[in-house]
């Protein structure tokens, strides 16, 4: 994930995973403009460790490419952060306008952000992304 630090903190940019493949502007050189763009989101509170976070970022990027997808950032969100990288997932949805928001699974975008309302019902709600989740 490419971060940026300004004035107001980080601003988190659209990059691509694809080892050694991204550009300045977040695609993947010589990137088939065919491919639907999409971003990820993994809630760290539903994982054990570090090294399952990074198997998940992997797992993520993996299916991006087989299935064919632009990958931008992966938004992870510590349990200490106080939704801080939800939210920014949010604003990077209305932004970049991705096609999907990948997830490990259902679990990861199942908690709620108000009451009576989930993660995924915050995204497809006020977003035209829809949750895709990619399976454990």
């Amino acid at each position: 994930m490419n971060t940026i630090y300004g004035r107001r903190g980080p601003a988190l940019l659209p990059s691509v995973i694809e080892a050694g493949t991204s550009d300045a502007v977040g695609g993947n050189v010589g990137d088939d403009a065919t491919r639907p763009f999409v971003l990820g989101y993994i809630d760290a509170a539903q994982l054990t460790d570090e090294s399952a976070i990074a198997e998940v970022r992997a797992r993520l990027g993996e299916y991006a490419i087989a299935a064919r997808l632009q990958l931008g950032s992966i938004y992870v969100d510590q349990p200490d952060a106080d939704g801080s990288m939800f939210r920014a997932l949010l604003v990077a949805i209305e932004r970049y306008n991705p096609a999907h928001v990948l997830v490990p699974s259902l679990d990861h975008v199942a908690a709620l952000v108000a009451v009576a309302e989930t993660k995924q019902q915050r995204i497809e709600s006020r977003t035209n992304a829809m949750i895709r989740p990619v399976g454990t």
